[in-house]
């Protein structure tokens, strides 16, 4: 998925997969960003990531939960979940 604004996705949510336990990123430029959940309404803490590199920014994510992403400033760059 490709991660180009403030606030990804731009509308509504995206949803976990059983692809993987965790929601990483890898922005084309070094980000601070964290991970909103629907169910909650709350987000965790800024993780900075590094520009190129993936950063796993929320850890041990039940499949099927919907959450939508946060940026500092804008990057273009990759997601996973």
């Amino acid at each position: 998925m490709d991660v180009d604004t403030l606030e990804w996705p731009g509308t509504g949510w995206a949803w976990t997969t059983a692809s993987c336990r965790d929601v990483n990123i890898r922005p084309g430029t070094g980000v601070n960003a964290r991970v909103c959940f629907r169910k909650t309404g709350s987000c965790n803490s800024w993780k900075w990531a590094p520009a190129g590199s993936w950063k796993v920014i929320a850890t041990d994510v039940i499949d099927g939960t919907a959450f939508h992403l946060q940026f500092d400033r804008h990057s273009t760059g990759r997601a996973a979940f």
